[in-house]
């Protein structure tokens, strides 16, 4: 019951950097080191067709591979450098947020992402929108990342939502849901 990343490795720092978003992977890997650290506990819930097929609260996790998935929705990727709308708004909180859309001839798998910072430029909140399409099939995810700035780690929640259909099948759907408990 665990999130497969896509890659077997992290990239390397300095073909991450474009500074096109916040650095989403910077965070990521700073939240599975502090998470390691401090043998966070998980309640890990698992989703299929949107009903609860097993909740369970976990401790000895890999947290890199854990939140590897996340880091897929990378805005930073030199390949990705301008291929995105950028609205960036305050809300009613006084939170940045920090909205990208592809553009339509874009060839990025991430549609949407939104970032919401605080004052600080610390993450609040991550959302981001994936498809991927090919002739034998198409993958729809919901990505979320929940964040309290300024606690150590500050990582409070995550979760995927998939839906993948393949040639000639049904659609399926599942989804992962991790909440830290502190």
């Amino acid at each position: 019951m665990s999130m497969v990343s896509c890659q077997d490795q992290p990239m390397p720092k300095a073909a991450r950097s474009t500074g096109q978003a916040f650095d989403l992977v910077g965070f990521l890997d700073r939240e599975a080191q502090a998470l390691s650290q401090s043998n966070a506990k998980v309640k890990k819930t698992v989703l299929e067709d949107g009903q609860v097929k097993e909740t369970k609260v976990l401790q000895s996790i890999d947290w890199p591979q854990e939140l590897g998935t996340f880091a897929d929705a990378d805005l930073n990727k030199p390949a990705l450098l301008g291929l995105f709308a950028i609205e960036k708004t305050t809300n009613a909180q006084g939170q940045q947020v920090h909205h990208y859309t592809a553009k339509e001839d874009a060839d990025a798998i991430v549609k949407e992402a939104t970032y919401v910072l605080d004052e600080q430029g610390r993450l609040v909140q991550f959302k981001a929108t994936m498809l991927q399409k090919n002739f034998l099939f198409t993958t729809h995810k919901q990505l979320v990342v929940k964040a309290q700035p300024g606690a150590t780690p500050a990582l409070q929640a995550y979760s995927l939502d998939e839906s993948q259909t393949l040639l000639f099948s049904n659609s399926e759907r599942y989804g992962v849901q991790g909440e830290i408990v502190r």
